[in-house]
């Protein structure tokens, strides 16, 4: 019955949301980054910059369009190398627990404080560019602005990338 609902709920908001990556400005996609807050998956003809959260009732239908949204996300553009270097130490971490857990090993504890640091360091070393950042490398490369209302966040990733490319291709040429 549940499942149902859910269904039910997400069929009808589907029609006001965006249900693809081609289709939903950057500017909708960097603020859910931001805020958490899904009421930016509605399709809306006004710019607001700040929106009410959604109603409790529609949480889990946006939940999992968020979800689908990033999965199209992953599928299109792969994970970032920084993403990936977290999840390593992470990982590593883990093992360290389970390792420390089963042998009882309390020395082990030094090491995951250690990986932790690494973890934290890593985290506050990276350079979190924001869109306005990357926009601006764009216009100063390509010449042309881009509107962030209007330009879906494949158009954005895909120049991002395309940039970040060339400039890679520069370096080892």
């Amino acid at each position: 019955m549940k499942k149902l609902i859910q269904k039910i709920l997400l069929s009808f908001i589907s029609g006001k949301c965006y249900t693809s990556i081609e289709i939903m400005p950057i500017f909708n996609w960097q603020k859910i980054h931001d805020t958490k807050n899904l009421s930016f998956l509605y399709k809306s003809e006004t710019i607001s910059i700040h929106r009410k959260e959604p109603n409790k009732f529609y949480l889990i239908p946006l939940s999992i369009l968020w979800r689908d949204l990033q999965n199209q996300y992953i599928k299109e553009f792969g994970f970032s190398e920084s993403f990936i270097m977290e999840l390593n130490i992470e990982k590593q971490i883990a093992e360290l627990i389970v390792d420390k857990i089963c042998n009882d090993d309390k020395s082990l504890n030094t090491m995951i404080n250690i990986k932790k640091m690494e973890l934290a360091e890593l985290r506050k070393t990276q350079v979190k560019k924001t869109t306005f950042a990357h926009e601006c490398v764009i216009l100063k490369k390509n010449g042309y602005l881009i509107d962030q209302f209007k330009t879906s966040v494949t158009e954005y990733y895909t120049s991002l990338n395309a940039l970040q490319d060339e400039f890679k291709n520069v370096g080892n040429g």
